[in-house]
């Protein structure tokens, strides 16, 4: 997946920030490929409809 630099640069910090908050917890932290990324995917796929009216695609329903 091509993000620009920003974007991954914001994302990589993102996970970070989750995984902290997750380790201070004692949660153990986050793993990055198991964790945040098949989170961050099944969340836009369960919200099809708002990711795609985001990107200013209409969906048939």
């Amino acid at each position: 997946m091509y993000l620009p630099a920003d974007q991954r640069r914001d994302l990589v910090d993102f996970y970070e920030e989750l995984d902290a908050r997750s380790t201070l917890a004692g949660d153990g932290g986050l793993e990055k490929n198991r964790a945040f990324y098949v989170g961050m995917t099944e969340f836009v796929l369960n919200r099809r409809g708002e990711f795609a009216t985001s990107l200013g695609v209409e969906l048939d329903e």
